[in-house]
């Protein structure tokens, strides 16, 4: 009988490699392929989706929906061999294996883990499940403790509790030895099965938050962490969890939708010394563009700029009104060549008018460019640096890659999370999620690779778990000291300095208890989708 299993396996995974390999020859030129005309496909070609015991109905339907989400991979995503090499994860294999987890007794959340474990394999942040708009059926069970990693990627990574409301259990400042008696090295390590990122420093560095969470139900144990305080001694607690309950957003725009303009995403300031300071969240809101012009007008005057990237996780080109200010020559942002095939084609008409050679599978690279802005109040000739983290990522990973490979600035603090590729997001029609895969291949200026890698910076400041126990941004701080030595000014300076800049509001480092990590982040990916350098 596990014979017969197998046999069937292999010979619906055969008619899968075929789809890939065929492409959408069958369908009319130039038409994306819908779900309804894939389902024809499969049964002109015969593979199996009837209804069996372990596998009725229902259970057929998600299958299916998932052979879809691998079909359309095959046809956009456009890092797909080199993602094969780099992870050493046979893609087929393993979508074989996740497709026939799937059976009668799958529950939504586990489904769900089954798209979100097919995402994360590919190591790229731009590959993700997306959950529906009804969220009620995503079990969440979460700890009133938050970790942070500390040396993302690196030889000397270490993970801490850097925030606690059961302070006698987990103080803040507690170094995490191990989590439900796994090592912390192998925690971040496993954190590769669910948690996309482009790089270990992203996966780590966005994942360790989720170490706290549970995502369905047979994962709801207690949270058991092994702890080391800051007095060397070494002890071992136990911290419930809570059920989190996920709002809903299927009326309409809810509270969690990306904001009609972007203001909460900048924050501006003149700090004593004649610094400017500029907070970019995220690149997104109708009025990025006009926002950020209206801020390089207002931080014209000042003698140097800091601009703090840590908590932005990408968006749209508006980083572009920066970048036209600092310089007066036409740059090149990055270099791009798009994935090719009539599915992409038809979902994003624009990409008719690229250099393509016959029978390519990608677009011919070409060039994204920034022209120096025709404002008279220029900020070029004066000193820029900014502060970047392994959360900079997609917008932000080519706005620090176009800052650094021409001279624009000087990049501070740790690598990006390592990500470009303009990713396309489209439903799934059974379980009512949607998905996404990056479709543009991305280089630096310099031609160097951006996915994967990412930018690193020309200084190396890590943040440390003092000014976590202490409340202060010395990572900040350490950036300022850099600036004010650019522009011959006091570092006597500093404290004034960072009194201003308490005023805009938490810092970017700061998690909260308002919603669980594992929400916090898929909110977050579904908000800045709709903007992913369109």
């Amino acid at each position: 009988m596990k014979n017969l299993i197998r046999i069937g396996r292999l010979q619906t995974w055969f008619w899968i490699l075929a789809l890939g390999f065929i492409g959408c020859a069958p369908k009319p030129q130039n038409s994306a392929m819908s779900y309804s005309e894939f389902i024809r496909l499969e049964s002109a070609l015969g593979v199996p989706t009837e209804a069996t015991q372990e596998c009725g109905t229902a259970c057929q339907g998600l299958r299916r929906e998932f052979r879809f989400v691998v079909y359309v991979g095959k046809q956009i995503y456009c890092y797909w061999e080199e993602k094969k090499a780099e992870t050493g994860i046979r893609f087929d294999e393993l979508a074989e294996n996740l497709e026939y987890r799937i059976s009668n007794e799958t529950s939504p959340t586990e489904y769900y883990r089954i798209l979100m474990q097919w995402a994360a394999a590919f190591h790229d942040g731009h590959v993700n499940a997306m959950h529906k708009d009804d969220r009620s059926d995503l079990e969440i069970y979460t700890s009133l403790v938050r970790l942070e990693v500390f040396g993302a990627g690196t030889d000397h990574e270490k993970v801490y509790v850097v925030e606690s409301k059961s302070e006698n259990l987990a103080a803040v400042g507690d170094e995490v030895l191990a989590v439900n008696e796994v090592s912390t090295g192998e925690a971040l390590k496993n954190l590769d099965q669910f948690v996309s990122g482009s790089t270990a420093r992203m996966r780590h560095y966005n994942g360790v938050k989720r170490l706290v969470d549970a995502v369905g139900i047979a994962q709801a144990v207690p949270l058991n962490l092994k702890l080391r305080g800051s007095n060397g001694v070494v002890r071992n607690v136990s911290l419930q969890r809570n059920v989190e309950m996920s709002p809903t957003l299927s009326k309409g725009l809810a509270a969690n939708a990306p904001p009609a303009t972007g203001m909460e995403n900048f924050k501006a300031q003149v700090l004593p010394g004649e610094i400017g300071y500029l907070r970019i969240d995220a690149f997104t809101g109708e009025q990025s563009y006009a926002l950020l012009e209206q801020a390089m007008h207002r931080l014209a005057r000042t003698k140097g700029l800091l601009i703090d990237l840590r908590k932005n996780g990408g968006g749209d080109p508006s980083g572009d009104q920066i970048l036209s200010r600092l310089t007066s020559k036409n740059i090149i942002r990055y270099r791009v060549s798009e994935r090719i095939s009539d599915f992409l084609i038809a979902a994003r008409p624009e990409y008719f008018g690229l250099p393509i050679q016959p029978g390519a599978l990608f677009a011919d690279w070409h060039n994204r460019e920034v022209s120096p802005s025709p404002a008279p109040d220029t900020y070029v000739g004066k000193p820029v640096v900014a502060l970047i983290s392994p959360r900079c990522f997609s917008a932000c990973d080519t706005f620090t890659a176009a800052l650094q490979a021409n001279g624009l600035a000087t990049v501070v603090g740790e690598p990006t999370g390592g990500g470009t590729g303009t990713p396309h997001v489209f439903d799934l029609p059974i379980s009512g999620h949607k998905f996404r895969y990056s479709v543009v291949s991305g280089r630096t200026a310099l031609w160097a690779p951006i996915e994967g890698r990412g930018t690193t910076p020309d200084i190396w400041i890590e943040p440390t778990i003092r000014e976590r126990i202490s409340g202060q941004d010395l990572q900040l701080e350490a950036a300022l000291r850099v600036l004010n030595d650019k522009i011959g000014g006091s570092n006597g300076q500093l404290s004034s300095q960072r009194l201003a800049l308490e005023n805009l509001g938490a810092a970017p480092y700061f998690q909260g208890f308002g919603m669980s990590p594992t929400l916090v982040d898929e909110i977050e990916v579904r908000n800045i989708s709709s903007f992913d350098e369109i």
